[in-house]
């Protein structure tokens, strides 16, 4: 058990207050008028807290108040304590009330919407104006990683169907369905009707790596011996089919309107599949947070702002009863 020791030095953040008036107003006099005090008591506590520290943090002449180097440092000092001061009593007041004082997400790079994280966020930030929310964006068991291990209070679209352990929620979302894909203009779709593994192992795959650190990463879709080229995000790797640069699976959900609008071609080849993803909703079991139920409940219930992140799930379960 940590112990603590009685602060060597007696001043109260009433003199630090009293300290901040002075050297914002470069005035005793005003400091004084603010805070009901004649000048000379205000100019009695600066310097008390002088001797106090041993520390000279006022220069003082005729027509100028302006602090020294050690004055600048405590400047800064005593205004994050009296924030602290003024914060604390309203956050312990949160932490009763069960609201988590920070809340972080984590996205799978596939159910990534940035439009819908933006309104997601306003909406938390309204409903629960005093918590600090982040929002992160992972790939595959990169999901699991950063909620396991950088504590993420819920991974959206966590791999798989049931929790790694039984410390950790899962709500099942649905399956991702996958296109394989190139350019329309592509060498692959002039041969389209009699294309062989061999055919597509000569172009390059175009793959999203998986950015678990911690756990084990699962490898994208690659033929044995084939050309891969790893990108950051979905956005990027769309790009990339669509300037002819290689092959890749895509969501169905994602290329269907490149596809329809003629600019993707699905390719179809004996031996190249991709089953469908499962995508859960995941968070640990220790959680009892306001924030954290909420959360959860948005995705049980297929609210609309939900909508932005479930529209790459081609599958989506029916909506839990319970």
């Amino acid at each position: 058990m940590t112990s603590y020791s009685k602060p060597p030095h007696n001043f109260d953040l009433e003199t630090l207050y009293t300290f901040l008036l002075v050297v914002e107003h470069q005035s005793f006099s005003v400091a004084a008028e603010m805070m009901h005090k004649t000048t000379s008591a205000i100019s009695y506590r600066i310097k008390n807290l002088e001797e106090i520290l041993d520390i000279k943090l006022i220069n003082r002449t005729t027509h100028s108040v302006t602090p020294t180097a050690a004055g600048l440092l405590l400047i800064e000092k005593a205004k994050y304590l009296l924030d602290w001061q003024q914060d604390l009593p309203r956050e312990l007041k949160k932490v009763a009330s069960g609201v988590e004082p920070s809340f972080t997400l984590v996205f799978n790079n596939l159910l990534y919407e940035s439009l819908g994280a933006a309104r997601l966020l306003v909406h938390l930030y309204e409903r629960f104006p005093g918590t600090i929310f982040r929002i992160e964006r992972a790939v595959n068991m990169g999901v699991w990683d950063y909620v396991i291990h950088e504590n993420a209070h819920a991974g959206i679209g966590a791999p798989g169907l049931h929790a790694i352990d039984d410390t950790y929620h899962c709500l099942p979302l649905g399956l991702i369905e996958w296109d394989f894909v190139c350019a329309a203009g592509h060498p692959l779709v002039r041969r389209a009707s009699t294309l062989t593994e061999d055919d597509v192992r000569r172009c390059p795959v175009i793959n999203i790596e998986d950015t678990s650190r911690h756990l084990h990463k699962r490898q994208a879709w690659r033929l044995t011996g084939q050309q891969e080229m790893l990108v950051p995000d979905m956005e990027t790797k769309i790009n990339a089919h669509l300037l002819g640069l290689g092959v890749g699976f895509l969501p169905k959900v994602v290329a269907q309107p490149h596809v329809e609008a003629g600019r993707l071609h699905r390719l179809n080849v004996p031996g190249v599949f991709r089953a469908p993803s499962p995508m859960s909703l995941v968070r640990p079991k220790n959680q009892s947070g306001v924030i954290d139920s909420y959360v959860h409940d948005l995705f049980r219930q297929r609210h609309p702002l939900i909508q932005p992140f479930t529209q790459a799930i081609g599958n989506l379960f029916p909506v839990p009863t319970h």
